[in-house]
C-alpha cells in the first residue's frame, strides 16, 4: 500500500478513536466528579498565583522601605529636616529654607518618582510632601493639619517600634481632602541623634494593587487580604465576608461561610515580611459549570472538524511524502550556528528551495522555515544590540550626571570676592575644584588619558591638602610612557577619596597616600595605597564577596557606606572594560587597592 494511503487510513482512524475516547472519558469523568475538583491542580494553581501576587506586593513594599532607608541614610537631609522641625521662630525663615531644600531632594530622587507621594510630617501638623505643589491640601502647621496628622491611627505603633517600617492599610489622601484618592504605603518614625522628630511615609495609589490582582476571574476567583491581627487590608471581587485566620496555610480548604450555601475552595498565603494573610476564594459551583461548558464546547468542535480533517488528510497525504522527506533533510542539515553568525554560505542556503511548487503546503512551510531562520538571525543581532544598549545604560546610571552651571557661577563669585580681598589660597582652591567638576561632568566621552586622570587626582589631593595641611603627604609616581593610555574617567579619584575618607577611622594622624602605576607584561597595574588602619576583616570579606558577584554577572549596586563604595567603582570599571578589568584589595601597612587592565583593552 502506498504511503499516502497509509497516512490517510492511520490519521483518520487515530482522529476518530481519539475523539471517541475523549468524549467517553469526559462524560464519565464529569458524571463521577460533578462536585469535585482536581485538588492537586487547583492547589498548584492557587499557590502559584498567590506566591506571584504576594511577591509583587512584597516588592512594592520593599521599594517603599528602600526609599525611606535612602532618605534616612542621608546625613545632610536629616540635618535639614531637623532644622525644619526645630525652627519655632515667628518668621520661620530657617524652617522654610530647610523645607525648600528637602523638597529639592525629593524632586530629584529617582526612587521618590516611583511613588504617588513621599511625606515627612509631625504630630504638631508640620509636613513636607513631594506633591505639595501639585495638589492643594492642608496648610502645613495649621490647626487643621495638626488635628488630622496628630490623630493618625498608626503613629503610636510607629513610635513603639521606631526602627521598623509599618504597613498602612488603604486610606484616603488626608493631605488633600478634596481629592478622592485611595492610597496604601508604609510609615516609619524618624529620629535625629536619638531624638524623635517626626515620620516618613511613602504611599502608592491603591490602583497598583488592582493591577497586580487584575488577572482574577470575576466569576471564579476572589481575593481578600487581612493583617495578622485580623484588620482588612484589601479585597477584590469582595464577597461580603471575612475568612478566619485559623485556616491552614498553603493548603486548599473547602469552606462554606456562615449563612451561605455556596462552597468555596480557599487558599491562605501568609507573608511574614508584610504580616499579611492573603485568601484566594474559588467558587466551586462556578468552576464546575465553567469547566463543563468548556469541555463540551471542545468536544463539539472536535466532532465538527473530524470529517473536514479526514478529507484534508486525504488530499495532503497523497502529495506530501516526497517533499516532506526533502524538507526534513533540509531542516536537519541547516547549519543553525553558522546562520546565527551570519555566515554567507549558510544564509545563501536559506534562499534555495528543495520542495516542489506543486506541493503548496510543504512549499509554504519551507518558505516559513527560511523566513523564521532569517528572522532568528536578525533577532540574535538585535539581542546583541539590546545587550550593548543595556550595558551603556548601566554605565550611564553608574556615572551620575549633574548640571554644573550653578556651581561654576558660585565658584566664580567666590574667586572674585577672594581676589578683592587678596586671598590667593581660596582662588587656587576654587580653580582646582572647578577643574575637577568640569572633568567629572564632561559627558562627551566616558574615557580619558591616564595623564588627564592623574591631573584630576592631583587636583583632588591638593584640595584635600588644603584641608589637612601638613597632616597629608602624597606621591604620584606613574611613568611618562604610560600617560597616553586611555582608561575610564574617574577611575582613580573615587578610590583615593575612599582611602582618605575611610582609611583612618577619624584618627588625626599623619596621612600618606601613594598612587603608582607600571606595566607588567600586557597588563597596566595602578595601585593606590595609604598608611591608615587598613581594611577590617569583615569589610575585606564583604568587598571580596561583592567583587565575586560582579564577576559572576550580578550587577546590583552596593550600598555607599564605608569601604563598600569600592564595589560600585569596580562595577563601573568592569562594565566599561567588558570584564577585562580586575580590582584586588589587600592590607600592607594600610589599605592597598590594585587595578589590573590589559593595555590593549585600556587603549
Amino acid at each position: 500500500m502506498k504511503t499516502s494511503f497509509k497516512m490517510i487510513g492511520i490519521f483518520s482512524l487515530v482522529m476518530v478513536l481519539a475523539v471517541a475516547f475523549f468524549a467517553i472519558y469526559a462524560t464519565r469523568r464529569f458524571q463521577a466528579s460533578t462536585d469535585e475538583f482536581d485538588t492537586a491542580l487547583n492547589t498548584s494553581r492557587l499557590q502559584s498565583f498567590g506566591a506571584t501576587t504576594a511577591l509583587a506586593v512584597e516588592q512594592q513594599v520593599s521599594m517603599m522601605n528602600l526609599t525611606i532607608e535612602e532618605l534616612m541614610d542621608s546625613p545632610g537631609l536629616m540635618a535639614t529636616i531637623n532644622q525644619f522641625v526645630r525652627d519655632d521662630t515667628e518668621e520661620a525663615k530657617m524652617g522654610n529654607a530647610a523645607k525648600n531644600s528637602v523638597l529639592q531632594t525629593l524632586y530629584h530622587s529617582p526612587l521618590v518618582d516611583s511613588f504617588y507621594q513621599v511625606d515627612f510630617y509631625t504630630r504638631e501638623g508640620s509636613y513636607i510632601s513631594s506633591r505639595a505643589d501639585s495638589a492643594p491640601g492642608l496648610p502645613s502647621g495649621s490647626p487643621a493639619a495638626r488635628q488630622v496628622l496628630g490623630s493618625l491611627p498608626w503613629l503610636d505603633a510607629a513610635d513603639a517600634q521606631p526602627r521598623k517600617s509599618h504597613l498602612l492599610p488603604p486610606h484616603n489622601d488626608y493631605l488633600a481632602p478634596g481629592q478622592d484618592v485611595r492610597l496604601f504605603g508604609v510609615v516609619r518614625a524618624v529620629t535625629y541623634h536619638g531624638n524623635p522628630i517626626g515620620y516618613f511615609e511613602v504611599s502608592s495609589e491603591l490602583s497598583q494593587l488592582d493591577e497586580i490582582f487584575s488577572v482574577l476571574d470575576n466569576e471564579v476567583l476572589s481575593v481578600q487580604i487581612l493583617s495578622d491581627d485580623g484588620q482588612p487590608f484589601y479585597a477584590r471581587n469582595d464577597l461580603g465576608f471575612e475568612c478566619p485566620l485559623t485556616l491552614p496555610e498553603n493548603e486548599l480548604t473547602a469552606w462554606t461561610p456562615a449563612g451561605s450555601d455556596v462552597q468555596y475552595n480557599v487558599m491562605r498565603i501568609h507573608s511574614a515580611e508584610l504580616g499579611m494573610n492573603m485568601f484566594l476564594f474559588q467558587n466551586v459551583p462556578s468552576v464546575a459549570q465553567r469547566n463543563r461548558e468548556i469541555l463540551w464546547g471542545f468536544i463539539r468542535i472536535a466532532l465538527y472538524i473530524t470529517i473536514p480533517m479526514i478529507v484534508l488528510i486525504t488530499l495532503v497525504s497523497r502529495r506530501l511524502t516526497r517533499s516532506t522527506r526533502d524538507m526534513i533533510k533540509k531542516v536537519r542539515q541547516t547549519p543553525v550556528e553558522q546562520v546565527l553568525q551570519d555566515d554567507p554560505e549558510a544564509v545563501r542556503s536559506l534562499h534555495e528551495m528543495v520542495t516542489r511548487t506543486q506541493d503548496a503546503e510543504i512549499h509554504s512551510l519551507e518558505h516559513v522555515f527560511n523566513d523564521m531562520m532569517l528572522r532568528l538571525r536578525d533577532s540574535a543581532a538585535n539581542e546583541l544590540a539590546l545587550r550593548e544598549g543595556a550595558l551603556q545604560a548601566s554605565l550611564s546610571a553608574l556615572q551620575s550626571q549633574i548640571n554644573p552651571h550653578f556651581v561654576y557661577n558660585t565658584l566664580n563669585i567666590i574667586s572674585a570676592k577672594s581676589m578683592e580681598s587678596g586671598n590667593l589660597d581660596v582662588i587656587e582652591i576654587c580653580d582646582q575644584f572647578a577643574a575637577m567638576l568640569r572633568y567629572a561632568t564632561d559627558t562627551r566621552s566616558r574615557t580619558a588619558t591616564l595623564a588627564e586622570e592623574i591631573d584630576n587626582v592631583h587636583n583632588y589631593l591638593m584640595l584635600a591638602k588644603a584641608r589637612y595641611e601638613d597632616n597629608l603627604e602624597f606621591t604620584i609616581d606613574i611613568p611618562g610612557d604610560l600617560t597616553s593610555i586611555t582608561i575610564p574617567k574617574l577611575t582613580l579619584q573615587p578610590i583615593v577619596e575612599n582611602a582618605l575618607t575611610h582609611g583612618y577611622n577619624g584618627q588625626n594622624s599623619q596621612r600618606r597616600l601613594a598612587v603608582t602605576g607600571k606595566r607588567e607584561g600586557e597588563l597596566l597595574l595602578l595601585e593606590i595605597s595609604d598608611n591608615g588602619t587598613g581594611f577590617p576583616p569583615e569589610t575585606m570579606e564583604r568587598l571580596q564577596g561583592a567583587f565575586k558577584d560582579i564577576e559572576e554577572g550580578k550587577t546590583r549596586m552596593a550600598g555607599s557606606d564605608g569601604h563598600i563604595g569600592l564595589a560600585n567603582t569596580y562595577l563601573r570599571l568592569y562594565y566599561y572594560s567588558a570584564g577585562a578589568m580586575r580590582v584586588r584589595i589587600m592590607n600592607r601597612g594600610g589599605a592597598v587597592v590594585q587595578l589590573f587592565l590589559p593595555v590593549q583593552a585600556a587603549n
